[in-house]
């Protein structure tokens, strides 16, 4: 098959052999099931979240027994619905192939709930999204089973469930046959119980785990066969009737975000002059403007393309960026918020009576969070409302780049869910959006966008970056006796995308801080999740608490920085820096005390959640003893393995993971390839294996193109990664061998009161993001142990490597 792809070359509408666009009416949507609801009584209003206390909000019954999910966490790849279904199968004993998911969107007789949010980041998909949904399952259950007990004429208690049937007294009857196409017009007990159910409401009763058949099983993604065989419709295939091609038109990158031109508009894009008639031989082709916005439509795609290329614009320009080379002197330079987030024993004094004492400063660049795939939205924008076409993390925030455009009521935005492009949090389809809604009310058509590389690259949402200065103490006994962490990090720039920007919203200074002290607590607990503190936005979860109690002393200081570009969470949002730093310290502290750094990581951590994933991972690497860097070689290509431990904390769910990387270095060009890297990784209660050991792998292998490629290059003026050249990321044929394995909780259950939804069951703790932070530690401390060279600035591009050679004098010169 691999030689086949690369000898032949074929469209996607050829590989699907049915043509690429699916052609939508708009008076069909909302069909199907959702029609059959409505007509069954639903009154849930369109575009407005449901009642989320309500079963029917959750699930439905149809005739033919199948069941319907109605699910408010998008799955973008991670398999979460895959998930969501055995959830569902498990309390209401049905196959898993009987359960579907019908197209999400906001304008149905099921809009799907808002509660919890429908937001899909920092591991939540099934962390927050699953009790509640299992909740609704159990609480479906109840009902059906009354409703058998009557028609079977036999006691609940004397009932048994079989895919989807109730059997009693010797008769049976099925679940479609008691409720088919009809409402449950039941309220769920105990979800939000003090908000929304009365105190005395009895809570449907969950299938104990040690019944559990289909949760904790290896059921294969239903989604993943679509794919393969080109049968899924992506938002990219969707056409409407008279719908229009168009294409914003921006200078080549951003500009500074908060910086001003001569003229006093925004840098990124003041408009100075649009020459209309430069496009005039392209038929069909018109300008769309609105204050410094620019955009072009046209009948056919090609024709936009080629408009937005050929139009003349004349844009301002200033110089107020500090340049790539400048950017980490320029965080240090700005007016800073600083903040102490943690501050315990005395660390002054500590250093003052230390053995040895380390202090290093750790770089990191902006980075792109680089779909593959061009993101697309449709929007077709009227007086009275607006229905927009679009992927996403959040099916009912995706209302906001609309509202935010067009000025219209969230009530009247309807939102249809289909897959796209790749994502993580808003970026980059949350501009796309608002590019797609501004031209169509513009222009008074639907309008389908979709970004060229260069806007992608030169206009989304970046991952900001970060500089840590970082002091250790060691006493006698090569212990961490004090531990000093401070970092410069810029806040995201939330609220505002290019299109708002331009047409008069400005960007909102930061306000806020996520920052926050998050301890180490039990793994079979409830977890802190304190209130912001100020300063920069970082997890005190990966930078020492690994080692809690086990040192003494400690200080933890944030200072949040002016940002200079639109930036957002990207995969690890503010960990994968701090983790990038301090394992990095606790690697160089390692070598300090001469101990071998698992030794040395071991004799730190104590805590019953970090060690596991420490001692997995160097299990999986078969991991040897000895002091990193203690046997150098001469030859040109050396060989080097490095470990860390970091994670993070998001919604009250501590998600613990260790890495060992093994690496080759060759000295003459300073080129690392990472050969294979290990990962074991924590997440309480697994409901699916398969899923969990996925991410993993994903993120081992993406977590490598950060540490090695990934930076976000820029001038005076503007931003000038803005290809793949410019911007490279790992290929296929240079991905390490993955070796994983995801530590599972079958006994992690909580009760209520402990859990982070006030929901009793089982503690699912999230496995989107946490193994990513790890991996440049990992191969940091691996180049380490191969070259005796440390490095301390990410990426590590062949010519920064060849440059630590050098002046480490360890350059291969034969």
């Amino acid at each position: 098959m691999t030689g086949f792809m690369h000898e032949k070359e074929f469209s996607r509408k050829a590989f699907v052999k049915g043509g690429g666009a699916l052609i939508v009416g708009m008076s069909i949507l909302g069909g199907g099931l959702a029609g059959k609801a409505g007509a069954a009584g639903a009154v849930n209003a369109p575009n407005v979240s449901p009642d989320a206390t309500a079963v029917d909000t959750w699930l439905a019954i149809n005739a033919d027994d199948s069941v319907s999910l109605f699910t408010p966490k998008m799955d973008v790849g991670q398999g979460t619905w895959t998930g969501f279904k055995q959830i569902v199968a498990e309390e209401l004993d049905v196959a898993v192939s009987s359960i579907s998911i019908p197209l999400w969107d906001t304008g149905s007789a099921h809009p799907f709930t808002n509660n919890p949010p429908s937001q899909t980041t920092g591991s939540n998909g099934t962390a927050n999204g699953g009790p509640p949904l299992r909740q609704a399952a159990a609480q479906a259950r109840q009902v059906l089973l009354g409703l058998a007990s009557t028609q079977l004429g036999v006691p609940v208690a004397s009932l048994s469930v079989s895919a989807g049937a109730v059997s009693g007294g010797g008769k049976t009857v099925t679940y479609g046959q008691l409720l088919g196409g009809k409402l449950f017009n039941a309220k769920i007990a105990g979800f939000n119980p003090d908000a929304t159910t009365a105190a005395n409401a009895v809570v449907a009763p969950l299938k104990s785990v040690s019944e559990y058949k289909v949760v904790g099983t290896r059921v294969p993604r239903f989604d993943i066969p679509d794919m393969v065989t080109g049968t899924t419709t992506y938002v990219q295939n969707v056409r409407l009737a008279g719908m229009l091609h168009g294409r914003p038109v921006r200078p080549m990158g951003q500009a500074n975000l908060f910086a001003t031109t001569p003229e006093g508009g925004p840098a990124s894009a003041t408009l100075l002059s649009v020459d209309e008639s430069s496009i005039a031989h392209i038929a069909g082709a018109q300008v769309v403007r609105q204050g410094n916005f620019v955009g072009v439509v046209a009948p056919k795609e090609y024709d936009a393309i080629q408009a937005a290329a050929q139009l003349k614009v004349e844009w301002s320009n200033t110089d107020t960026l500090p340049g790539t080379g400048d950017q980490y002197n320029y965080i240090r330079s700005v007016p800073n918020r600083p903040a102490q987030i943690l501050n315990y024993g005395n660390v002054d004094t500590a250093f003052g009576s230390a053995a040895k004492t380390l202090a290093a400063t750790y770089e990191w660049p902006f980075q792109n969070h680089g779909p593959i795939g061009p993101c697309c939205a449709i929007a077709d924008v009227r007086p009275d409302g607006a229905t927009i076409f679009a992927p996403g993390q959040d099916g009912w925030a995706s209302q906001l780049p609309v509202q935010a455009v067009t000025g219209l009521p969230l009530s009247s935005i309807r939102v249809v869910w289909y897959p796209g492009a790749s994502t993580f949090n808003r970026s980059p389809n949350y501009p796309v959006m608002a590019d797609a809604a501004l031209m169509s009310q513009l222009v008074g058509k639907p309008v389908r966008v979709q970004w060229m590389r260069w806007d992608m690259h030169g206009w989304e949402l970046y991952g900001p970056n970060y500089v840590a200065d970082i002091r250790g103490a060691l006493d006698t006994n090569g212990k961490i006796l004090a531990y000093d962490f401070v970092s410069w990090l810029p806040p995201d720039a939330r609220g505002v995308y290019p299109a708002t920007n331009q047409t008069g919203t400005p960007v909102p200074p930061d306000a806020t801080s996520g920052s926050s002290t998050r301890g180490a607590p039990s793994y079979n607990g409830a977890t802190s999740n304190n209130a912001p503190s100020g300063g920069a936005r970082f997890e005190t979860f990966s930078t020492g608490d690994q080692y809690f109690p086990n040192l003494p002393n400690r200080r933890v200081t944030g200072n949040t920085v002016a940002n200079i570009f639109y930036t957002c969470p990207l995969r690890c949002p503010d960990v994968i820096q701090p983790s990038w730093a301090s394992e990095s310290m606790i690697d160089e502290l390692a070598h300090a005390a001469n101990m071998d750094a698992l030794a040395f990581r071991q004799a730190h951590c104590t805590h019953n959640g970090w060690r596991p994933v420490l001692d997995t991972a160097a299990k999986l690497a078969n991991w040897q003893p000895r002091v990193s860097a203690s046997q150098l070689s001469d030859e040109r290509v050396v060989t080097g393995r490095g470990i860390a431990i970091a994670g993070e904390n998001h919604a009250m769910s501590d998600i613990y993971s260790g890495v060992v990387a093994e690496v080759q270095v060759d000295r003459k060009t300073g080129k690392v390839t990472v050969t294979h890297l290990y990962g074991a990784m924590d997440s309480g209660f697994v409901v699916n294996p398969a899923s969990i050991e996925n991410q993993m792998a994903g993120m081992l292998t993406r977590g490598t193109s950060r540490t090695l490629l990934e930076e976000l290059t820029f001038s005076k003026q503007r931003v000038t990664g803005l290809d793949w050249v410019t911007y490279p990321i790992l290929r296929f044929k240079d991905h390490a061998a993955v070796t994983v394995q995801s530590i599972g909780h079958p006994d992690e259950v909580v009760s209520a009161a402990l859990s982070p939804q006030t929901i009793a069951g089982p503690r699912y703790r999230g496995a989107g993001e946490s193994l990513e932070a790890v991996v440049p530690p990992a191969i940091g401390n691996a180049v380490f142990d191969a070259t005796g060279v440390r490095m301390r600035q990410a990426p590590l591009t062949p010519a920064k490597v060849r440059e630590a050679l050098k002046a480490g004098g360890r350059l291969y010169t034969a």
